[in-house]
């Protein structure tokens, strides 16, 4: 968390895991207030146009 702008002042203490795992990870909106529809428009269509990023990037490496 002391990673996120509002944090950025504040003190913490660690050995860089955090950081790594910030830079590697994957966030996904979370809330109980989430609809299927929010599921399905914001989190399942992202994945899918990551894929197609992926699927054309290698497209045009190996060209």
């Amino acid at each position: 968390m002391h990673l996120q702008l509002v944090y950025a002042d504040a003190s913490f203490y660690g050995d860089g895991t955090s950081e790594s795992l910030f830079e590697k990870g994957l966030y996904l909106p979370s809330s109980s207030v989430l609809s299927s529809k929010d599921i399905i428009d914001r989190v399942i269509m992202l994945f899918i146009q990551i894929q197609i990023q992926i699927q054309s990037h290698k497209t045009e490496t190996v060209a």
